[in-house]
């Protein structure tokens, strides 16, 4: 029977057939398009985490240069390199040096040392470009056993005085570095470091180079300006400075300062054989010998041109022209290699330095570009313009508008707001071409850092930075990084700044730049100015600026740091924000988990609670639960399919590895579905396979089953990616839902078999034990691999859901738009933002002055929402607003309390969140209703844990007090786990409460405290809003004995006091715990009261001296005086109240006894 014959081409009408082929072949472009943008971003990527500095120079254009013509080139540097040049031998300066260092002792005996070897090599970089001999620094360092063989070959060309052709032979773009070359700088630098000239600040140890000059030079023209003084400046600039040095005159420096005869006859022998290749684009142009100049490129170039302009220090100095300051130090010049600059107290002696300078240049071959020297004259702190000083060779003009030294603009003194608007335009401009790069997050933030911020490092501490110019600089940042989506408008801009490890961004602000500079220098002065009189005159100068305020971190914020506080007792914290580190995700994706994380994406449940934009916050797709993040991205049930997806791409990976381990075939792609059986002679693994067994189990059907036949063992492996906060829960689950499973697997398959969880949260929260689970599965699946698939299908789930991206990018409408708003939005901020002072000092006056301006609804559900999520608020305000009586405060609190999600957390964790929203006020009512409403929103988000809210309420407030009883310094007698049980006994209807769960939560609150939220500076003022008892008293104190009047303020405990009543701080406060009060006969005064310790011990105070430092007070008791008997004993009553009052202790006996009650009956 024939078959018949297939049918290559099926009919298909020509416009059909057409538009099929147009958009297969847009389809194809766009794919070929999308893929090499991925493989320009991969190649970027790689050669910045080896080679940065390479992808910078691609970025200033240095790849892109035009070839320069050959032959030109080639003549060009011939005529300057190998030209045959020497110094005057016979110049007068020259004959007085000899004679001064006729004397010199001559360096001791050079031997290079293995020590010496290795010194060298661990400074060097492992990657840079390497020498001739083409090895890396890496395999310098790593090979150990060649460092005693290199050391005795180096040595021996130290005493032969040769060395081969090739080891000085370099290229004027990738220039040698020679480990040999760097030891002998360093033996020839340990021998001049007594010679060489303290103005020279382009070598040594231990100095700050360039910043050095630029302080001493802006100590000098603050002097001039302040004392009204003459001064005189010049600036000399060089004509191709390293290449006009002669070998004549390096060789008669050496001899001058009696370096070794063997270095001397080696680096003589050593420039007899230098050599060059020109390069241009990584093309090789001509080869030339330099017969004059210095060889550029290692560590010896830059000390053999240093000492070579060192005679011309010694000379200046001996002229005794030079600027005298206020302190007596006087300064001449400023040497950083070839950068001069000169100072004098006149005309005419600026003039004979500058032709001083002029006579030594010309003398040794090196000559003055005039078009780049400048000269200025200053007289009694003014600046006058002359004609210049002429040279034989032409004029060096007095300074126009400015002159650029060491890359500061200078006139008289530095140009502060020039350098500062150049350094942040060069800034702007350095971080536009990173945001513009394929570079990852964690790269753009590296690159930022390195390549964007050393522009505004540079001038900092030299020059003063005004507060409102950093900031701005840092908000601009901020929003070039939100346009290019880096960054989220609302995320959270502490977190940006905090390192990747604690799970940030990584990124460092213009703020700490410049703090941190402007502290390392302060340093510095401090460090040298007793032993620099210059620095020490800068140091007198010193105005220290204001220091900025310590930032809050982003973890106790109350919305931003949800998620990391409803994280911390259930995952590895520092597994779950790795993948910021190792995942290498884009900026934008980055971005996006982390708002979500920040609960900053705007959700509808945001939009209505938050935004008030909409009235509905049900989720869009299941139209039932308010669309939370938590909801978007692990509850919705009409997502099902997104979530496995997601759930597949993570079980892939882990398939994609085990294959790999046993030799099995893997998937083509990841999007593949992988068969449901695979087998060979070394294992079988099964994909999403319903296992048959003999008895019935709970579950049958894990993601992935793995039979080693050859170890007799099988590893079942199933993946989960719930809720962050539901990690640890859902793992022990997926243990105990699989137990049945494996005992019938090795029943019937006479297998050791293991069951494996692999959960992983959905915003990337992993478990402690995540590691220890990946080991037990075949392959080396590792834990980053299959993090990072679970946020990518996270971000992927929530820009399909909530129409990503776009939701934050600025169109041209959206700008138009904002443009016409900006006027009126700012005032409703000014107003907003007054209202929120108002209520840190008044919370009812400041909810008022909200609803009056129509910034805030006066219903329960908007006043809550602006409590809980509004930032800046005093939490001790929120919690007296919140603890009123009145109706409508109670509907505000119950509203407060609902935005609480208490789900899957033990009591331990929600009261963690709950007591972080606010203070917990002092009065016991406030605190009694507070407490009610906490503890019947925890048992309806949690049901069936206690049989009633008042068991939630007494154990809340047994884990408060253990939380005092256990972190309080003053307590001795520490409650143990059993004394926690036995006072929590029939507080479940009568019945006991489980003892694992008792033990659980004692042990949370024995590790770690309750967090108790700081205020920003409002907490006294408040603190006094509500006294037990306030008014006059006379004490007794002062270092004469006398009564002094003050007024007291009886509140939580401690008796305050104030010189006045107006006063908002006091100058003394005495706590009242552990102390008695009792009545006092005193001669000098009536109706006295004294305060004293039972046991003798002095009592624990602190007051305000004169000066305003706070000291600790040391008496033994502490007398006052009232002015009536009535009076003294109204005192008397309201602070033994005070100190006896414990509002927990009678709330909870009060609670306990209608517990039981109820239960008897």
């Amino acid at each position: 029977m024939k078959r018949p014959v297939p049918r290559r081409y099926s009919q298909m009408p020509i416009p059909e057939a057409l538009e099929t082929a147009k958009q297969r072949l847009q389809a194809l472009a766009s794919r070929l398009k999308r893929y090499m943008k991925e493989n320009e971003a991969k190649q970027i990527n790689r050669l910045f985490a080896t080679q940065p500095a390479k992808v910078y120079s691609q970025w200033q254009g240095n790849n892109s240069r035009a070839d320069p013509p050959r032959l030109e080139s080639e003549q060009y540097w011939k005529s300057i390199w190998e030209r045959e040049a020497s110094h005057n031998s016979d110049a007068q300066w020259l004959m007085d040096l000899r004679k001064d260092h006729s004397n010199l002792p001559e360096q001791n005996p050079v031997t290079i040392t293995v020590t010496n070897f290795q010194e060298r090599v661990s400074g060097m970089k492992n990657w840079t470009a390497p020498g001739p001999d083409m090895i890396h620094s890496y395999w310098l360092k790593k090979l150990t056993a060649l460092h005693e063989r290199l050391a005795a070959q180096m040595n021996q060309l130290l005493r032969d005085g040769t060395h081969p052709e090739w080891l000085t032979e370099g290229r004027t773009i990738l220039i040698m570095k020679d480990p040999s070359k760097g030891i002998i700088a360093a033996k020839i630098s340990g021998h001049m470091d007594q010679y060489m000239s303290k103005a020279q600040k382009g070598i040594g140890k231990d100095t700050r180079g360039a910043k050095h000059q630029l302080l001493v030079d802006r100590t000098v023209a603050q002097d001039c300006r302040t004392r009204h003084t003459n001064l005189c400046t010049a600036w000399i600039d060089y004509k191709k400075a390293y290449d006009s040095m002669p070998h004549t005159w390096i060789t008669e420096c050496l001899e001058l300062y009696n370096i070794n005869r063997t270095l001397r006859t080696f680096i003589a022998n050593s420039m007899k054989l230098w050599k060059t290749t020109l390069v241009a684009n990584g093309k090789p142009l001509a080869q030339v010998s330099i017969k004059c100049g210095i060889y550029q490129g290692d560590a010896l170039s830059p000390l053999l041109f240093c000492i070579g302009l060192n005679p011309l220090s010694q000379i200046i100095n001996k002229t005794g022209y030079g600027y005298r300051l206020r302190n007596g130090a006087t300064i001449s010049h400023l040497l950083y290699m070839d950068d001069i600059k000169l100072y004098a107290k006149s005309e005419r002696d600026i003039d004979s330095l500058i032709h001083t300078t002029r006579i030594y240049s010309t003398d040794i071959g090196m000559s003055f570009g005039l078009e780049k020297c400048s000269r200025m004259v200053t007289k009694r702190g003014k600046v006058i313009h002359t004609a210049g000083v002429s040279l034989p060779d032409g004029t060096i003009a007095d300074i126009e508008v400015s002159y650029k030294y060491l890359g500061i603009p200078q006139a008289n003194g530095n140009l502060e707001q020039a350098t500062r608007k150049a350094a942040t335009a060069k800034y702007f401009q350095r971080v536009r071409q990173v945001l513009r790069s394929q570079l990852n997050g964690k790269n753009k933030s590296r690159a930022i850092n390195s390549y964007a911020l050393p522009v505004i490092r540079y001038p900092a501490g030299i020059i003063r930075w005004p507060k409102e110019e950093i900031q701005t600089t840092d908000v601009k940042t901020r929003k070039l990084l939100t346009m290019h989506g880096g960054f989220h408008p609302k995320s959270s801009t502490l977190r940006l700044y905090a390192s990747r490890k604690e799970g940030g961004r990584g990124l460092v602000s213009v703020r700490a730049t410049i703090q941190d500079e402007t502290s390392e220098i302060h340093k510095y002065i401090k460090d040298k100015a007793p032993t620099d009189g210059v620095l020490s005159e800068c140091l007198r100068q010193w105005r220290t600026d204001e220091v900025l305020e310590e930032e809050p971190s982003w973890e106790d914020k109350p919305l931003h740091g949800m998620y990391h506080r409803n994280i911390t007792e259930v995952a590895d914290l520092k597994k779950s924000y790795q993948w910021l580190e190792r995942a290498g995700l884009k900026d934008s994706t980055e971005a996006l988990i982390l708002a979500a994380q920040e609960q900053a994406l705007s959700t509808r449940a945001i939009e209505a609670q938050i935004y008030h934009t909409r009235q509905d916050p049900r989720c869009r797709l299941c139209k039932e639960a308010p669309e939370t993040v938590q909801h978007i991205t692990a509850g919705c049930k009409m997502a099902g399919k997104a979530y496995m997806e997601r759930h597949n791409q993570v079980a892939g990976i882990v398939y994609r590895n085990i294959c790999a381990e046993y030799g099995l075939e893997t998937p083509r792609s990841k999007w593949e579905t992988p068969p449901k059986v695979v087998e060979n002679d070394r294992a079988k693994i099964l994909w999403d396979f319903q296992i048959q067994t003999d008895r019935m189990v709970m579950a049958n059907q894990p993601d992935i089953v793995v039979v080693d036949k050859e170890q007799r063992r099988a590893v079942v492996v199933d993946v989960a990616i719930p809720s962050d906060g539901n990690i640890r829960r859902k793992e022990h689950e997926k243990l105990e839902k699989y137990q049945g499973l494996r005992e019938e697997l090795e029943k019937a398959w006479k297998v050791k078999a293991t069951v494996v969880p692999v959960v992983i949260g959905a915003l990337g929260a992993v478990t402690p034990k995540l590691d220890e689970w990946l080991q037990h599965i075949p392959g080396s699946t590792s834990d980053i691999s299959v993090q990072k698939s679970a946020v990518l299908g996270t971000a992927r789930i929530l820009r399909r859901t909530l129409k990503l991206p776009g939701l934050w990018s600025r169109t041209r409408a959206w700008k138009a738009d904002e443009t016409t708003r900006v006027g009126k939005n700012l005032m409703r901020s000014r107003k907003f933002l007054h209202g929120k002072k108002k209520f840190n000092m008044d919370p009812k006056k400041g909810i008022q002055f909200l609803v009056d301006s129509e910034l805030l609804q006066w219903r329960p559900e908007p006043v809550a929402e602006f409590l809980y999520k509004e930032e800046g608020l005093n939490k001790t305000a929120i919690g007296n607003f919140l603890g009123e009586r009145e109706e409508m405060h109670l509907a505000v609190l119950r509203a407060f309390v609902a935005l609480h999600e208490f789900s899957d957390l033990n009591l331990v964790q929600a009261l963690r969140q709950f007591l972080w929203s606010f203070r917990l006020p002092g009065e016991a009512q406030k605190i009694d209703r507070m407490m009610e409403a906490f503890a019947t929103r925890y048992c309806l988000c949690n049901p069936g844990v206690f049989q009633s809210t008042d068991t939630c309420y007494i154990l809340s407030f047994a884990i408060i007090m253990l939380n005092t009883s256990l972190h309080n310094p003053n307590v001795k007698d520490k409650p143990s786990l059993q004394y926690f049980i036995s006072m929590n006994r029939g507080i479940n209807h009568g019945e006991d409460l489980p003892i694992e769960l008792l033990s659980k939560l004692y042990t949370s609150i024995r590790s770690e405290p309750f967090k108790i939220p700081e205020d920003d500076g409002n907490d006294l003022t408040l603190t006094f809003f509500n006294p037990d008892r306030e008014g006059w008293l006379l004490k007794i104190g002062g270092r004469i004995k006398t009564w002094k009047r003050r007024w007291f303020i009886l509140t939580d405990s401690c008796l305050y006091y104030f010189k006045y009543t107006t006063d908002k701080d006091p100058i003394g406060i005495i706590p009242l715990e552990n102390l008695c009060v009792r009545e006092l006969q005193d001669s000098s005064k009536p109706f006295c009261l004294e305060l004293f310790s039972p046991k003798g011990q002095k009592v624990k105070a602190c007051k305000t001296e004169h000066r305003g430092r706070v000291v600790q007070g040391k008496h033994q008791s502490y007398k006052l005086s009232a002015s009536s008997a009535e009076e003294r004993e109204a005192w008397i009553r309201a602070i033994r109240a005070s100190i006896t009052k414990d509002p927990f202790h009678d709330m909870v006996s009060i609670r306990k006894r209608k517990v039981i009650s109820s239960s008897a009956s």
